[in-house]
């Protein structure tokens, strides 16, 4: 009748919504399993609770690389060593330097582990080595040439950077106020009204130099 291929539909909506068959999505062992799509959209939702936005949208790109990596698995549960060694091959083979691949890797395992799955994939063994690189400072010549070619606002802004050495949304969300000329300093303080949070949530105040 029309009332049970209605339901019919709806069950296969449901089911599809989920990446789940019919039979998947029916059958009573599942009940208790957690789905991977459902366990990254509440880790998702958590992060976005603690974290900046863009750290999340970074964990949010991270996930869906894992979803296209893995195939077939549709339950946490199912998740092994060789899921995740898979996801750093399918990184490697996409062209993503060793650095990019652990990363991606980290957000995958702080998925697991606030779902409690283990698995015998090591943080020495499996993971991509990379060498960290110190930074280098531009040189007089190298700074006289871009402030050249700058105008007034962006000298401004970049001189405020290089004078302080402050992270990006640091000097993104200075004001006014921040700023003691008496004394040359930048106070950098949490900005709950506009979403903005010093890392590791600590306010702290930075010399600026005269110029």
């Amino acid at each position: 009748s029309a009332r049970k291929e209605a339901a019919g539909l709806e069950l296969n909506a449901k089911a599809v919504s989920l990446g789940l068959t019919v039979k998947e999505y029916e059958d009573s062992k599942n009940a208790h399993r957690t789905l991977i799509k459902i366990a990254i959209e509440k880790f998702l939702a958590d992060a976005e609770k603690t974290k900046k936005q863009k750290t999340v949208t970074g964990y949010r790109h991270n996930l869906k690389q894992f979803e296209d990596s893995f195939g077939k698995i549709r339950f946490l549960d199912e998740v092994t060593k060789k899921t995740l060694c898979d996801l750093r091959d399918f990184l490697a083979g996409k062209g993503y330097e060793a650095r990019t691949q652990h990363n991606r890797l980290m957000t995958v395992l702080s998925l697991l582990k606030k779902n409690k799955i283990k698995t015998d994939f090591s943080l020495t063994a499996d993971l991509p080595e990379f060498e960290e690189e110190p930074a280098v400072p531009y040189q007089s010549a190298e700074l006289k040439k871009l402030f050249a070619a700058m105008d007034e606002e962006e000298t401004i802004r970049y001189k405020f950077f290089l004078g302080t050495a402050c992270r990006e949304q640091e000097v993104m969300y200075a004001a006014w106020q921040d700023i003691d000329f008496a004394r040359g300093l930048y106070h950098i303080r949490r900005k709950p009204d506009v979403g903005f949070t010093p890392k590791k949530h600590e306010s702290r105040d930075v010399k600026m130099p005269t110029e």
